[in-house]
């Protein structure tokens, strides 16, 4: 494609509300375009750096032996009313109704989809486990979505799912898998009813090319303890059935010095230290 032919929206000055330099220098460079308060389109520079970064994220699951589908972005309302969690998702959940009056949800997580996806689709134990997995487009109503692409309404996550014939062959362990693509900054948020035995956190250095996980050893009980202001926990968020945001990296693995589990070299493809 010729230079001509190019979309390219570049600035010489950041916007005001870019407070972060991945938001700024992703605005200044043309890689993404405001459209609205949290909302955001992906120009073609932008896009391109996306799919090499979900490309890369798709061929490790594969590599480790899991299935992507791509299940739908509106979700029947009838399935989160099943599940308890249509009064408990609060503010953030957008809620639509058809023309016929049927309750809808535009997805901000996929665990009912999945559930009621493989309910019907899993009729034996032998064929199981099996762990599906999508890259798909969710919706939160933040009350304040800032720093760009990081906590805008709408974005898309990778989320995966063991379906497994009993609960020994599950090992008796929750793993909840975090990440982020700045290595200096994060900010992540559980929900009200989160339930997990160890929190694993993935830093990506995209300077370098390389993953750092981190295991921290952190269970559920253990995240509630975790002050996210300076009135309030995490528990006291998640009492009040909200979802409280904060950061991991300072909270938990600067706070307990925390070194890699693993460092892997993304273009290389290999594991370059292991702890």
């Amino acid at each position: 494609m010729k230079t001509s032919q190019t979309i390219l929206y570049t600035l010489r000055d950041a916007p005001a509300d870019a407070v972060i330099a991945s938001h700024q220098l992703m605005i200044r460079a043309g890689f993404i375009k405001k459209l609205a308060n949290g909302l955001y389109t992906y120009l073609p520079f932008g896009l391109r750096s996306f799919r090499k970064v979900e490309n890369i994220i798709r061929e490790e699951l594969d590599r480790a032996g899991c299935s992507e589908i791509k299940p739908t972005v509106v979700i029947p309302g009838d399935l989160w009313k099943e599940s308890g969690r249509w009064e408990t998702m609060g503010g953030e959940m957008l809620r639509v109704q058809t023309r016929g009056g049927q309750d809808m949800v535009v997805s901000p997580t996929a665990e009912e989809a999945f559930t009621a996806l493989f309910r019907d689709m899993l009729t034996s134990y032998k064929q199981m486990p099996v762990i599906p997995y999508q890259i798909n487009t969710k919706y939160r109503d933040e009350i304040r979505p800032r720093y760009g692409v990081m906590r805008g309404r709408e974005f898309v996550m990778m989320d995966a799912y063991s379906f497994d014939g009993d609960a020994k062959s599950l090992d008796g362990k929750k793993i909840e898998f975090k990440a982020t693509s700045n290595y200096a900054y994060d900010l992540s948020s559980f929900g009200p009813k989160c339930d997990f035995d160890d929190l694993v956190f993935l830093r990506f250095d995209l300077d370098l090319n390389m993953l750092f996980v981190y295991d921290t050893g952190v269970n559920s009980e253990e995240l509630k303890k975790i002050p996210v202001s300076k009135t309030a926990t995490v528990g006291d968020y998640q009492e009040a059935g909200k979802r409280p945001h904060f950061s991991i990296i300072q909270s938990i693995i600067e706070a307990k010095k925390l070194e890699p589990t693993v460092i892997f070299n993304i273009r290389r493809g290999k594991i370059v230290e292991k702890g």
